[in-house]
């Protein structure tokens, strides 16, 4: 007859040993983790970058409002050999779907005095991002203005940087630019109004800044974004 007693444990005193083990035991499986989905959705990038030209360069680029609004998402940007300086926007999850927003710019629609974000909106709307108070209005509309601006931003590094040395990281930190410009928004029927004034340097020259409106719907979800520069509105 066996010696050995098999022995029951509690719930409660399963917690109690959980608690005991080594805090790096857990960090070390999400780690790995975090570190599998990564490799994925690098693969996942190269090879659809790849499918379009197999010797397309992308770079990613990070801030903090991409991590906030978008953190499933990895964001990158493609250079096109057969587009002189031009790129564009690929978003990549954590399920390694990749969604190409391509390069797309503001603009709007015959009579109208507005400017929009089709593809963009769209994107950003399936989030069910949640835009409820006037610091919200504000910092949703910096983070749409930088998801747009990515592509801009990095080509014009690679432009301007005579050594790519900072591209040589794979990502890019995305600098914010709102230093030199004051937000402020106030709420509208329907949602929120963004106005932008330049606090800079007031020896540059510079166009005025634009205003925004922000739509969201009864449970304060975003539904809509439109752009008017200083000669539409």
């Amino acid at each position: 007859m066996s010696n050995y007693k098999t022995m029951k444990v509690s719930p409660i005193a399963l917690v109690g040993i959980l608690a005991f083990l080594p805090p790096f035991v857990f960090s070390q499986s999400q780690q790995k983790e975090s570190a599998n989905v990564r490799a994925q959705t690098d693969a996942k990038i190269e090879a659809y970058l790849k499918g379009i030209d197999p010797k397309m360069r992308s770079v990613e680029v990070k801030s903090e409002r991409f991590k906030k609004y978008l953190p499933e998402f990895r964001v990158f940007v493609r250079f096109d050999r057969d587009r002189a300086e031009r790129s564009g926007l690929v978003l990549v999850g954590q399920d390694a779907e990749v969604t190409d927003l391509g390069d797309e710019s503001w603009h709007g629609d015959a009579g109208t005095q507005y400017l929009r974000l089709p593809r963009i909106t769209e994107f950003v709307r399936d989030r069910k991002i949640q835009v409820k108070t006037q610091e919200d209005a504000i910092e949703f509309t910096k983070f749409i203005d930088g998801l747009q601006g990515a592509s801009n931003y990095v080509a014009s590094l690679r432009v301007n940087t005579k050594a790519l040395a900072a591209f040589d990281k794979r990502f890019l930190e995305m600098e914010d630019p709102s230093k030199d410009w004051k937000y402020t928004s106030l709420m509208r029927r329907g949602g929120w109004k963004v106005m932008v004034q330049y606090i800079g340097d007031p020896s540059v020259s510079i166009m005025s800044p634009p205003t925004y409106e922000v739509d969201v719907d009864e449970e304060g979800n975003f539904r809509d974004l439109r752009r008017y520069d200083s000669l539409g509105k």
